[in-house]
């Protein structure tokens, strides 16, 4: 739903890696996101001052959370879209998706924890 434009950010469980942003107006949508932090750094480094510039954030000293959609439709296993992420300023609450093409990278890429968290969360929604 292109229209959506504001969303709460919410948490399932403790140990999911996988939240939700949920549209505060239409209460049948909602986004799979998972930090991009917690994933493989081969789809989750972003150059985040860029990506927070291009999504237009007020405050230059703004914490940034990057997150990256995720689908759960595949065959193969939940997947996520390096490429279309979810920048959000952490104090200002404003956010953005910023497409952010990368060579090698395609909008659905498996779903990889980062070694420091692949033991500690689980991707179950």
């Amino acid at each position: 739903m292109p229209s959506e434009r504001e969303f709460v950010l919410l948490r399932h469980a403790e140990k999911s890696v996988v939240m939700w942003l949920q549209s505060t107006t239409a209460p049948g949508f909602a986004l799979p996101v998972v930090a991009a932090h917690q994933l493989d750094p081969a789809v989750s480094e972003f150059p985040v001052g860029e990506l927070a510039a291009r999504a237009g954030l007020p405050d230059q000293h703004d914490e940034i959370a990057v997150l990256v959609v995720t689908s759960f439709g595949s065959a193969s296993g939940p997947t996520v879209n390096p490429i279309a992420p979810i920048v959000i300023g952490t104090t200002s609450l404003k956010g953005a998706q910023v497409p952010y093409p990368r060579s090698g990278l395609g909008v659905r890429e498996k779903l990889t924890l980062a070694e420091t968290d692949a033991g500690a969360m689980s991707p179950a929604a």
